[in-house]
């Protein structure tokens, strides 16, 4: 991706009905006041933030007030925490060493005091066990149990589906809500995470799109050519790669799921370079403006032709 693409299309806005989040995979090589500037420089509303980057900011000498000073005044909001995966007995990760899960290992009421701390209102659950850890109504049960203790927070826990872990696919995480009969459920849906779960759109299509309460935008190729433990932090920018990006997003507009929407590349590569706030800034909006529907002059509000 070259930079000069963000200048030719400087010009383009944004869906202003659309809520443009940065998440914190994508900026967490930079320091805390870095990490906001990026946000803000891309012409992004929100933000979210992961136990381990808060204690990361925390041991670089800035506290959660001044944290939270520092978003007021850039007028950014934290959206979301992510992620919470001590949500069940056995939740360590299955396929990563234990340095891994150690670096997620954050009790439900810290996550839950920090999301009140910053005025967050949703929490992305990740389920990192083996998918045969857990019977369908065990699982339904944690969740109702962990979204029952959520929501006097005021928080919506959002189930996000990934292959490789204990609720692959968006069908499984639907079937959850469905039996749980809590009311503040949600989805993350992520695209790599949806593509590799080989969901066919048809059930993107039908599912109701209040539950959808975050898209994170990225590609690969198709068909893959990395296992998916490897992807997951290797990915391609919207648009470089193999994903029916432009037929999921018309979708997501169709059902009314695209709330809150960002690009969400785990690219390593970004701490060993440095990558600059900047950067990150112009590569962010840039893939956004990628796809019409996410832009004010591909986007007619219903009613209008």
């Amino acid at each position: 991706m070259t930079l000069s693409a963000t200048t030719e299309q400087a010009a383009i806005a944004l869906r202003s009905d659309v809520t443009f989040s940065m998440p914190w995979a994508m900026v967490q090589h930079l320091p805390f006041r870095e990490q906001v500037r990026a946000v803000v420089l891309a012409g992004f509303q929100e933000m979210s933030l992961s136990p381990i980057d808060i204690i990361r900011s925390i041991c670089a000498g800035v506290s959660l007030h001044e944290m939270k000073t520092v978003l007021d005044g850039e007028g950014i909001v934290v959206g979301r925490v992510d992620p919470l995966t001590a949500w069940v007995p056995n939740w360590k990760a299955h396929n990563f060493d234990f340095d891994f899960s150690f670096t997620t290992a954050t009790d439900p009421q810290a996550i839950f005091d920090v999301a009140d701390h910053f005025g967050a209102k949703h929490v992305s659950l990740n389920a990192m066990w083996h998918p045969d850890t857990y019977t369908q109504a065990e699982l339904v049960e944690h969740y109702a149990t962990i979204c029952r203790r959520a929501a006097p927070h005021g928080l919506t826990c959002d189930i996000e589906p990934i292959p490789m872990w204990g609720i692959p696919r968006l069908e499984d995480a639907l079937k959850i809500i469905e039996l749980s009969g809590v009311t503040n459920s949600g989805i993350v849906l992520d695209t790599t995470h949806f593509f590799r779960g080989e969901t066919p759109l048809d059930i993107l299509a039908s599912m109701p799109g209040d539950l959808v309460t975050t898209v994170q935008i990225c590609d690969g190729y198709m068909p893959a050519t990395a296992s998916l433990e490897d992807e997951c932090f290797h990915r391609l920018w919207p648009g470089e790669g193999g994903f029916q990006l432009n037929a999921m997003i018309d979708l997501l507009d169709d059902i009314g799921g695209l709330k809150a929407v960002g690009p969400e590349i785990f690219a390593p590569t970004y701490a060993l370079e440095r990558t600059p706030a900047e950067d990150i800034a112009i590569m962010a909006r840039e893939s956004m403006l990628r796809f019409p529907k996410l832009t004010a002059i591909g986007y007619s509000p219903p009613g209008n032709y």
